[in-house]
């Protein structure tokens, strides 16, 4: 079974979560996958930002031969977290509102980059914010 994802919650309550663990709940039933160890390539970050009005930055470094990239942020609710994308040269988002199921696209001039960023919230199966 080829994974290939770091997407999810990592708590185990998602969807495929809940799949895998019905599966192999079954007498005689084995998953097998390979694990890939990406332990020295940060590809996980986690945070806590203590106060409301607190802002933590997360610098995300992507090679430039990248075409596409698919970010995933959690947040357990009742928190809610609003993002600001800034490229290389210096150009933002600006601060996109919470606002659910729509997508707010960005076009960063000088990086050549269209961003588009979506807030599932609730995300549908675990109810917490999905970025």
């Amino acid at each position: 079974l080829p994974l290939g994802s770091n997407n999810g919650n990592h708590k185990g309550d998602n969807i495929f979560d809940s799949f895998i663990e019905s599966v192999s709940s079954n007498v005689g039933m084995v998953i097998v996958t390979g694990a890939g160890n990406q332990g020295t390539q940060d590809g996980h970050v986690s945070g806590r930002i203590k106060n409301k009005e607190s802002i933590e930055v997360v610098e995300i470094i992507i090679d430039e031969k990248q075409k596409f990239m698919l970010l995933e942020l959690w947040v357990d609710l009742p928190s809610i977290l609003e993002i600001n994308l800034v490229s290389p040269s210096g150009e933002e988002t600006g601060f996109v509102p919470a606002e659910p199921n729509i997508i707010n696209v960005n076009k960063f001039i000088f990086e050549k980059t269209k961003t588009e960023i979506i807030y599932f919230l609730p995300e549908e199966y675990t109810g917490e914010e999905m970025i």
